[in-house]
């Protein structure tokens, strides 16, 4: 019998759990500040990654503790206040590793000054009253490409720059998107039956906070648009669902191989809402004809996809001197769309229509993609850390956290440890995902061996 008013067995470990977590959190915000100051350079930034790789490793050490500590209303206080701790003490700084944010502003003042942002450069005369000091300077390829980003992106800088045509602004959109998504993330916890605590882990990931909150990037619309896909999907309103990865797709197309987890057999609703939205959307473009895509295509061929340069693959051939035949891109390529499509007619076929099966399998289509595509940039990861915290899954936790070394890879001109550090990521994912579908197939092989009558039955 226990005495009255003491505490229940675990109770004291429950607030201990809690208690660490509070900590790490409290570590996290801590190492914001010691990762600005280590910063040294855009390239090869050594001192910044090994930062966020510890920031990571706490990271991982608060999802580990979080099932021990209880799911309440305290709990949730905590992650929310270091989220939001995380990402204000980045709001007022400058982008540590990418000068993109400066072209979206950019955009937005074009837009509102009554220019199709994909009818001139930067540099081009007619666009010289516009110039300042602070953004025209910084913007990248001013003087021979147009804006890359899709329409929904551009309605997004235009709107965001209305508040002010400064990087605080443009971050402070981004955040306001990314803080929406956040708070449907833990309404889709909460319908899936999983503790709403579980928001730590997008909340304290370090991927979102130093691409969004730092950096600023549009690949933020492009996640909150997918979490509200999600949301749709979740209701079961299958037209809302595929005009909204539409629009997730229209921020920045890495998504479109996300379609086929939201994309059932004989269900045509979510492709023809996706169509739908896409031709609205480049209507208003229509008089610039193939110039509506912006500097996609040259951007295709800067970053070496058509010439195979771009994946590391064929990168590693060259490097080592071993005959690669002409042919060689187009058939990576080729053998790289049979496996997405491969892998995209099995989610379609599959009968489940549940939320955390399609975050799962967006990761998969995700995941596999960049593995296969094989970028240089940790932003093109951040899509797959509001996917995980519905359905986590360890090949794409490791792959969102390891990234930054990415941001150790000097451009191009060091080729050798370009492809050193790629190696070592890609290595590192690759033999995760043969792990992952070794023990997955070993617990089928169990739960087959379970069911199987015995034969002295």
């Amino acid at each position: 019998m226990t005495q009255a008013g003491s505490a229940p067995p675990g109770t004291a470990d429950l607030g201990r759990a809690r208690a660490f977590i509070a900590a790490i959190g409290a570590s996290l915000v801590l190492l914001n500040l010691l990762a600005l100051a280590a910063h040294g350079r855009w390239d090869a930034d050594l001192g910044f990654v090994a930062v966020v790789l510890v920031q990571g490793g706490l990271y991982w050490l608060a999802v580990r503790l979080l099932p021990r500590a209880p799911s309440n209303a305290a709990i949730l206080a905590i992650i929310v206040a270091v989220a939001a701790a995380l990402r204000l003490s980045l709001l007022f700084e400058p982008p540590l590793h990418s000068s993109d944010i400066y072209r979206y502003v950019w955009d937005g003042r074009v837009q509102a000054a009554g220019i199709s942002p994909y009818r001139y450069v930067p540099a081009d005369p007619a666009l010289a009253a516009l110039r300042d000091d602070a953004i025209f300077p910084n913007i990248n390829r001013a003087d021979y490409a147009v804006t890359i980003y899709p329409p929904a992106a551009q309605a997004a800088f235009r709107l965001f720059t209305r508040l002010a045509e400064t990087l605080w602004a443009m971050k402070l959109g981004w955040l306001a998107l990314e803080a929406a998504a956040m708070l449907v993330l833990v309404r889709l916890l909460v319908r899936a039956g999983q503790p709403a605590s579980n928001l730590l882990l997008y909340a304290w990931h370090p991927l979102p906070v130093w691409e969004i909150a730092a950096d600023g990037h549009v690949d933020a619309g492009m996640a909150a648009m997918l979490v509200f896909a999600l949301a749709a999907w979740a209701a079961r309103y299958r037209f809302l669902a595929g005009g909204l990865l539409a629009l997730s797709v229209l921020f920045k197309p890495t998504t479109l191989v996300a379609i086929p987890a939201f994309w059932r057999r004989w269900d045509w609703r979510v492709p023809a809402a996706f169509a739908l939205i896409v031709v609205v959307a480049y209507l208003p473009y229509a008089e610039l004809d193939a110039g509506a895509f912006g500097f996609l295509p040259g951007y295709v061929g800067e970053e070496g996809i058509g010439s195979g340069q771009g994946f590391l693959l064929l990168r590693l051939i060259a490097l080592l001197d071993l005959p690669l035949p002409q042919a060689a891109p187009f058939t990576y390529i080729a053998a790289a769309a049979v496996m997405l499509t491969g892998l995209a007619l099995a989610f379609v076929a599959d009968e489940r229509r549940d939320t955390v099966t399609a975050a799962r399998q967006a990761q998969m289509m995700l995941l596999t993609f960049l593995v296969l595509l094989s970028p240089n940039y940790p932003w093109y990861f951040l899509a797959l850390v509001p996917l995980g915290c519905l359905s986590p899954w360890m090949p794409a936790r490791l792959t969102t956290i390891s990234c930054v070394v990415l941001y150790a890879a000097p451009p191009r001109d060091a080729e050798l440890q370009a492809v050193l550090v790629q190696s070592i990521l890609y290595g590192i994912v690759i033999m995760t995902l043969a792990f992952d579908l070794y023990t997955h197939r070993g617990r089928a092989a169990d739960r087959s061996l379970r069911l199987k009558p015995s034969a002295w039955s």
